[in-house]
């Protein structure tokens, strides 16, 4: 498991839990004012479970690159499988100097890739499914560019 396992997880919510501060100027750590958490424990522990479930059923990126002579970034998914795409089908890619492409960052869940330069996340398992952006922005790729799919032709004896 990549990161941080559910352990520690659960650890770090109860110090954050506990809050702690020093009010006095002792040096010394006096309990601050007790607030309540903003989710429950239960629910922070459920929200773990589900991000474990999703790294262990979805493919992670384990390394990606921009290849200048396709114009293609590929991204290398824990499988084996390397997924090609061109960055003009993705919102927030299209127009990226070569520069802004060669700098990309993998999330620690693998499912997601950040482009710093231009302040562009591209979410993995959304863009093998198809998902290039928001519904809006897909809807006006479409319009400006409609794929034209050619009919199979089935020829009968």
């Amino acid at each position: 498991m990549d990161g941080i396992d559910s352990h520690d997880g659960r650890e770090r919510w109860r110090q954050c839990e506990a809050r702690v501060g020093d009010d006095d100027g002792d040096g010394l750590d006096d309990p601050g004012p007790r607030r309540e958490p903003l989710i429950s424990v239960s629910a922070f522990e459920a929200s773990d479970r589900q991000g474990e479930l999703q790294r262990a059923l979805l493919p992670a990126a384990v390394a990606v690159r921009y290849d200048g002579e396709t114009d293609r970034l590929i991204v290398i998914l824990d499988t084996g499988v390397e997924v090609a795409f061109a960055p003009r089908l993705v919102q927030g890619l299209g127009g990226a100097e070569v520069d802004d492409l060669t700098e990309v960052e993998i999330s620690p869940s693998g499912h997601g890739l950040h482009f710093p330069r231009l302040n562009a996340d591209v979410y993995l398992p959304g863009l093998l499914e198809g998902v290039m952006g928001t519904r809006r922005w897909m809807s006006a790729m479409a319009r400006a560019a409609p794929l034209r799919a050619v009919p199979w032709q089935i020829k009968r004896p």
